[in-house]
């Protein structure tokens, strides 16, 4: 890609009547961007109202709704010189042109211009239909809660007394914490700090949670052994992978004879790789045990402890010949990345899962959901909510798509243009919200979606942010609506000497190919613009010992 491309997506990102996902690493000017776009968007609609900017923190709300602002009121200054400035600049001065025009006066009416937090809109939406989030009238949105979560925890943990199902539920929790109620409210209010990573699961049947349970473990065995079979593939030669399949059906046949217990007995009968499905993984993990050390080291040699014995005065040719062959074999798998996923097969959990852990599971489940419930209480007790319930109640607030809220229909006549900042953050209940704005957008002309993210910064998965679906909406779009995908390459903000050492550096650490599945991403490369100051470079200060006043003084 060149500058010319950039210049290009940029451009293009301007069309008002289509949508876009920006993939816009860091420096890149997105910010500016999503401005520039808001700009464009006014120029073509009848109330600026239709237009709705959303963003993950209220600093940065508050600085595009700032740049907003300030490029509408310096329509009169001289036209800028740098390219991006004279750009906003004529974009202001047809938005003004449609201002008058449209009698908005948005210079007396800044509050028109909707930018804001996604949790802000989540709030309004909760509050402007009370009755159908369920959320009821004026609750204060606390930003730190815990001390709510361990009132609600300690009211679930006091059931243990009753005689209800329940009681037994909580008594099961606590035998597994050998009797410690103070883990329990301490692991409880913990939960409940996230339980937008759990709320929806925990209304499946006793059955059912233990089948959702296999499943998930099932995809992430398969997936796993999928990329070391696929790398193994790729490594080793035909005849290597052959002379490996045979050495482990040797030696997990005198492990047999021996009566001994190794994973290499599970390679009996073995002439191929196996196929990457959990109801293989032991015979994964007998390749595994062959080939590497109880430390995930690969073997340097090969003896009895392989399964091999040592040749009667050098007899028995066969032996010599499989233990020359298991040699080569090693030297073959002699890579960091082969002996990385041969070790990340011996910690995959068992899918055997006894009737215990579908008790405590059960258990766990049912305290979760009174814990909840007694969460809501305690709430509405202190009139007091958190933000993972402001958006489960702005979900609830627009319905479904079978049967859409007053709200839900009041808010699609009105809002045409959605643009979201920080699209890699994401979690699973915006996705739903998000959904419930855009649905049949597809289908409708000159109503459109722009998200930009960087993939690459992706680092809210503790709080459900999961920047899978910032690579699924690139290829699939959302909610029928297809976005066209844009990639920003100039970096503002570096020198040269920094972001050649960035793009050499994290092309080697980030995954060759993007993975929805795992959060896997690839690296994009960034093309630093020209600069007067002097050119940069990325230097370590390495602190082996621990010394605060060392470090503080770097």
């Amino acid at each position: 890609m060149s500058s010319e491309h950039d210049r290009s997506c940029r451009q293009q990102a301007l069309d008002a009547g289509r949508s876009f996902i920006v993939q816009a690493p860091a420096g890149s000017g997105k910010t500016e961007l999503l401005v520039q776009r808001f700009l464009a968007l006014l120029t073509t609609v009848e109330q600026p109202e239709e237009i709705l900017a959303m963003t993950f923190t209220r600093k940065a709300a508050a600085e595009m709704r700032g740049r907003i602002l300030r490029a509408l009121t310096a329509v009169n200054d001289n036209i800028p010189d740098s390219e991006p400035e004279r750009a906003r600049w004529s974009l202001a001065q047809a938005a003004i042109k449609r201002d008058r025009a449209r009698g908005w006066e948005l210079a007396r009416n800044p509050l028109r211009i909707q930018v804001m937090t996604i949790d802000s809109f989540c709030a309004q939406l909760a509050m402007r239909l009370p009755w159908s989030s369920r959320l009821g009238a004026g609750p204060v949105i606390r930003e730190d809660c815990s001390a709510l979560y361990r009132k609600a925890a300690e009211a679930a943990v006091e059931l243990v007394e009753g005689d209800t199902p329940y009681a037994e539920a909580m008594a099961v929790l606590l035998r597994t914490l050998d009797g410690n109620q103070q883990a329990a409210i301490t692991l409880i209010a913990q939960l409940l700090a996230k339980r937008e990573q759990w709320l929806s699961l925990i209304h499946f049947g006793r059955g059912d949670k233990a089948e959702l349970l296999e499943k998930a473990w099932g995809e992430e065995v398969s997936e796993q052994l999928n990329e070391l079979s696929c790398s193994l593939r790729q490594h080793c030669s035909p005849e290597t992978l052959s002379q490996w399949m045979a050495c482990a059906h040797y030696a997990g046949d005198q492990f047999l004879k021996a009566g001994k217990t190794h994973p290499a007995r599970s390679c009996i009968g073995l002439v191929s790789l196996p196929p990457v499905t959990v109801s293989s993984l032991e015979a994964w993990r007998g390749l595994s045990a062959l080939v590497l050390t109880s430390e995930n080291r690969l073997r340097k040699t090969v003896n009895i402890s392989s399964g091999f014995p040592t040749p009667d005065n050098g007899g028995d040719e066969k032996i010599k010949a499989l233990m020359e062959q298991l040699l080569g074999v090693l030297s073959e798998l002699d890579s960091p990345q082969l002996v990385k996923l041969l070790g990340r097969v011996n910690r995959l959990p068992s899918m055997d899962f006894a009737n215990s852990h579908h008790q405590v599971l059960s258990a766990i489940t049912t305290v979760l959901y009174v814990a909840s419930a007694k969460l809501m209480l305690v709430f509405k007790a202190e009139g007091a909510t958190d933000f993972i319930e402001i958006t489960h109640r702005a979900n609830r607030a627009l319905g479904d798509e079978a049967s859409p809220t007053d709200l839900a229909l009041v808010l699609d006549q009105g809002l045409n243009h959605l643009l979201i900042d920080e699209f890699q953050d994401t979690s699973r209940r915006h996705m739903a919200l998000l959904e419930k704005l855009t649905v049949n957008w597809g289908a409708e002309e000159g109503r459109t979606l722009f998200v930009v993210g960087d993939p690459m910064q992706s680092i809210y998965r503790f709080r459900e942010a999961d920047v899978a679906h910032f690579l699924r909406v690139t290829t699939e779009g959302l909610a029928g609506l297809r976005l066209e995908l844009l990639i920003l390459e100039a970096n503002f903000r570096s020198s040269l000497g920094v972001v050649e050492w960035v793009n050499r550096v994290f092309s080697r650490i980030l995954p060759k190919e993007s993975d929805p599945f795992r959060g896997a991403v690839t690296y994009s490369p960034a093309i630093a613009q020209p600069s007067k100051g002097p050119d940069g470079e990325v230097i370590f200060n390495p602190l082996l010992d621990s010394d605060a006043r060392a470090e503080a003084l770097l």
